[in-house]
């Protein structure tokens, strides 16, 4: 089982991957903003759904860096 830590070091990729419009990649963005806020954490649900779109979109366990990849993924 993944950690809150492990998540949001995948996170860039999840954000890379999920496709734009989705469920997926809305819940992604709205953790990516909140993660931001100092001493945030998040319920024990939404930890759940992000170690699933770990496992669906980071299965690999590479982080992407947007800054490094672009477009190319």
């Amino acid at each position: 089982m993944l950690t809150l830590e492990t998540c949001l070091r995948l996170w860039p990729t999840i954000l890379m991957r999920a496709p734009v419009g989705t469920e997926d990649h809305e819940f992604a963005m709205k953790i990516e903003v909140q993660a931001l806020r100092p001493g945030w954490e998040p319920g024990p649900i939404a930890l759940g759904y992000m170690r699933a779109l770990c496992a669906k979109y980071a299965a690999d366990g590479k982080r992407l860096d947007p800054d490094f990849c672009g477009d190319a993924l």
